[in-house]
């Protein structure tokens, strides 16, 4: 009965060893959805994971009936995650896409160069091991840029309309204050502490007053 019970503890756990080499790989996209203009660059943004050490596997970027890259495997190493952190490979970069991509080796991630029109469309990615394969896409979407670059320049017409209104805002509130102070009545311009115009005004009055004795001294 005992040695039963030792043999179904081995046999139990042999199972997940054997299910851990073979489990699949794990294939990750960052976003599902990017966007770029004419002659600029995109990123296709993506990692994958392995489900053991010293793995072969292959990554394949396509389009459409396009192959854009293929990059083939033979040796690797990984982190406890599962991230590669070395890997013996080779790319192979298909004639439509030469010159226009730059590969990531490591996280699987693809840059694409000198962007057109046509370069609009769903972009697939898929990682294949024994036994194992695992795709995901990712949707660009490319449109055109300004006819000129003087007009990347100038700000749009949302921010004229925006700026416009607070110039006209700040000169109606200066305009309000000097109304408010030139327009006091002459009961209240002795209250007048606040506008600068009716204190210099004051201040000259209260002078004249005090000098005129003066002067008729001087005239006599």
């Amino acid at each position: 009965m005992g040695s039963k019970a030792i043999q179904g503890n081995a046999y139990c756990a042999i199972i997940p060893f054997f299910l851990g080499a073979t489990a699949a790989h794990e294939l990750i996209t960052y976003e599902n959805a990017t966007s770029g203009t004419i002659g600029q660059s995109v990123l296709l943004p993506i990692s994958y994971r392995l489900a053991r050490q010293f793995a072969s596997y292959t990554i394949q970027w396509e389009t459409g009936n396009w192959t854009i890259l293929y990059y083939r495997v033979t040796n690797s190493t990984t982190d406890p995650q599962g991230c590669p952190t070395w890997e013996n490979g080779k790319a192979t970069i298909f004639h439509k896409y030469k010159g226009r991509v730059q590969f990531f080796g490591l996280n699987g991630s693809l840059i694409l160069w000198d962007l057109q029109l046509n370069d609009t469309g769903s972009y697939r990615v898929v990682l294949t091991s024994t036994g194992n394969i695992t795709e995901k896409q990712i949707r660009v979407t490319i449109t055109e840029t300004p006819i000129s670059s003087d007009a990347q320049k100038m700000p749009n017409l949302e921010t004229i309309i925006i700026r416009t209104i607070l110039c006209f805002c700040v000169v109606f509130v200066l305009v309000f204050l000097i109304i408010r102070c030139e327009c006091q009545p002459a009961s209240q311009m002795d209250r007048c502490t606040t506008c600068p115009t009716q204190g210099w005004t004051h201040t000259i009055v209260s002078f004249v007053q005090t000098s005129s004795p003066r002067e008729e001294i001087d005239r006599e």
